[in-house]
């Protein structure tokens, strides 16, 4: 049986957390070029030019696709056959962060006290969230979550008689109101149900899905085209320049929730969506 070792682990999330700053999702990128296509208002034609140039250099040259290169966020699951005695997974993870940082040369950006703003100097601690599933493997999946478009992410504790209209349009809302600021266009996850924390986790959790997919939820599906139409028809356009992109894609999952509830997240993610999965066999 082949042994996890806390470095494995360490080196395994130092190359998740490079690859995510460096390269840009095949699927965003595709996404991106599609856009071009689609558009009339020539600034955003350009605009997209510039942004599908900058993911070129940044693949190229090895360099961040973006100055801000966010807090990591990491998704661990964990194969329930795998003996986890010796391995220190959590600080192991912290580890793989520290070390991108150094190689990769990431702008520190995490402060030890969200008041008192004194620098860790290594983006840590990132934040992690396990989970137990069936087999004998890890699977890791890292997240890299610039700020500018974190400040403009919406959460709403709906009373349960709310109508999916009602949703729609608050998510619809969120989306329109992050503007330039968030740097569209916008890969938007939604996270509805569970509880207030479980909905923003479900929100970024479901940016790991490919934007090509189809939500297998036939009435979630359906919500996810009915706001992008809206969005996309808010002419707020490529980094708020105009045009018809304005979302690339929304996401949306779901979870069980109280009779008495209805949280809703709405994640925004620039256009640089940043994320690496990688699986260690046992």
């Amino acid at each position: 049986m082949r042994k996890i070792t806390d470095k494995v682990i360490t080196d395994m999330v130092a190359g998740l957390v490079a690859k995510a700053a460096f390269d840009l999702r095949i699927d965003v990128l595709h996404a991106l070029q599609d856009a071009k296509k689609r558009e009339k208002n020539r600034r955003a034609v350009k605009t997209l030019d510039v942004i599908t140039e900058n993911a070129r250099v940044a693949k190229r040259r090895r360099v961040p696709l973006c100055q801000d290169t966010g807090m990591t966020v990491v998704y661990c699951e964990v194969g329930a056959g795998i003996d986890l005695r010796g391995l220190a997974l959590e600080r192991a993870i912290q580890n793989g962060i520290k070390k991108a940082t150094r190689s990769a040369g990431l702008r520190h950006s995490i402060v030890r006290s969200p008041l008192q703003r004194v620098n860790t100097r290594t983006n840590t601690p990132g934040i992690v969230h396990f989970k137990s599933v069936p087999g004998r493997s890890i699977v890791l999946k890292v997240l890299l979550k610039g700020f500018g478009c974190e400040n403009k992410g919406a959460v709403r504790l709906f009373n349960p008689t709310a109508s999916r209209e009602e949703v729609v349009d608050f998510i619809v809302k969120s989306i329109v109101d992050a503007g330039a600021n968030a740097c569209p266009p916008f890969v938007v996850g939604v996270g509805i149900g569970g509880t207030l924390d479980k909905a923003c986790e479900l929100s970024k959790e479901v940016l790991f899905r490919k934007i090509t997919t189809k939500n297998k939820v036939v009435y979630l599906a359906a919500m996810e085209r009915a706001i992008e139409k809206r969005v996309n028809a808010s002419g707020v356009g490529p980094l708020g320049f105009g045009g018809k992109t304005t979302a690339l894609k929304v996401l949306i999952a779901q979870f069980p929730t109280h009779i008495a509830g209805l949280p809703v997240a709405v994640n925004i993610n620039c256009h640089s969506l940043r994320t690496a999965i990688a699986r260690v066999m046992v």
